[in-house]
């Protein structure tokens, strides 16, 4: 009998966080911090923790679930990572506790993304909520519906079928950035976009998607956008070519940066006039990294309207077609409006690139694309204000490339 109740009474405390191991608590300005990252964790500590906690790191531990009392008395907590456990879902009571809960992030979870493993009110307590970081699946139209205060959801986005996006993403006025990197979407259509295009989204981001297909005049109408992020796909095809005719008839407001790095390593191609020369809305930043990109015809330079541009880690050397002399090249770069150039490992195989960023573990701003100043770029001077060009005259066939941007 007394055996039978010892162990009633093992059962009757776990979850429990069977490690000797203590958080480290850090102070800094008006945060404490409760650093609790890789300690064979199977509950969140509650115990040890002190009630002012604001950020609790919780991630690599073997955290299953969060009882309805994880939470109850670290009110304070504004930031919660839970990255890298065992969580399978979240339920109801799971964070009711936290009414001051800003940042949550419970990305790499074996949580398939759905309205089931997040239901409905899982955080209608926590309306504060500004930045939701979730592991692959759906979008849980019910669960995030009423976060008025939500300016960035990042989702491993892997539809089931022609998926729509739900339109409970436009009824969230406070929404910029929607990160739906490192799922597996394949084709981007319309049909996925359309209830969305009236959002007040700014910043969207498809990495390493599995995007093999993008719908010409995709993004037509989305006025409140600002950056799209496509690198590190497999468009089938002449990718480049398809991808910028995606971008075709975007209104009349600039894009402030489309990024379209390793979106074709296989297919080489040429960068045509009608890339660059279509009715496509003006865009700022363009950044066409570890592209199989082989050359460009000369013809392309007077619709090259952007300010910024990054065409490193090209897998072949930059050729144009045809060959222009100095004196021919000069009227035909005199207008272009391009300021900052970065052409750094022009001939380089851009695997280095692609396995530093196509492979990140949270890909949402990465300095290696675009740093937080331009003007902390490399310098070299010349008619363009910043530039990048290390591989000038120094390498067969760049001479024609360095003159295409000193002529003027």
């Amino acid at each position: 009998m007394a055996r039978v109740m010892v162990i009633m009474l093992c059962l009757s405390l776990a979850p429990v966080a069977v490690t000797s191991q203590r958080c480290e608590i850090k102070k800094e300005l008006e945060s404490v911090i409760a650093d609790c990252r890789r300690m064979n964790f199977y509950a969140v500590p509650s115990e040890q923790l002190p009630s002012d906690t604001t950020e609790l790191l919780l991630d690599h531990n073997n955290i299953q679930e969060l009882s309805s009392s994880a939470f109850a008395n670290l009110t304070s907590i504004v930031r919660l990572s839970l990255r890298f456990n065992s969580l399978s879902h979240l339920s109801k009571d799971s964070l009711i506790h936290l009414p001051n809960l800003e940042n949550l992030d419970v990305s790499h979870n074996p949580i398939w993304v759905s309205e089931s493993s997040l239901p409905r009110g899982v955080f209608s307590q926590n309306t504060l909520l500004k930045t939701l970081i979730l592991p692959e699946g759906e979008i849980p139209a019910s669960a995030i519906a009423g976060l008025d205060n939500l300016e960035m959801l990042q989702v491993a986005f892997s539809p089931t079928g022609d998926s729509t996006l739900p339109e409970v993403i436009s009824t969230l006025p406070s929404l910029k950035i929607l990160n739906l990197s490192y799922g597996r979407i394949q084709n981007l259509n319309s049909t996925m976009l359309d209830l969305i295009r009236n959002s007040s989204i700014e910043v969207l981001m498809f990495i390493n998607s599995q995007i093999t297909y993008v719908e010409p005049n995709l993004f037509k109408d989305f006025v409140n956008l600002r950056t799209i992020n496509l690198a590190c796909n497999e468009v089938e095809g002449s990718a480049f070519a398809d991808v910028m005719q995606a971008f075709s008839v975007l209104g009349s407001t600039p894009l402030d940066t489309l990024i379209l790095d390793a979106v074709n390593k296989e297919y080489p191609v040429m960068l045509r006039r009608e890339d660059f020369c279509t009715d496509v809305r003006r865009v700022k930043r363009l950044s066409i990294k570890s592209n199989n990109i082989i050359g460009a015809y000369v013809n392309i330079i007077p619709c090259l309207r952007m300010e910024v541009v990054s065409m490193g880690y090209f897998n072949t050397p930059y050729f144009m077609s045809p060959k222009l002399d100095f004196d021919e090249l000069r009227p035909l770069v005199a207008n272009i409006p391009i300021h900052t150039l970065d052409a750094s490992y022009m001939f380089s195989t851009g695997q280095a690139f692609g396995e530093r960023y196509c492979n990140s573990e949270n890909p949402l701003f990465n300095d290696d694309y675009f740093p937080p100043s331009w003007e902390s770029l490399p310098i070299v001077q010349s008619n363009i204000t910043f530039s990048v060009l290390p591989n000038c005259v120094t390498r067969p066939g760049a001479v024609y490339y360095c003159l295409w941007w000193y002529a003027g």
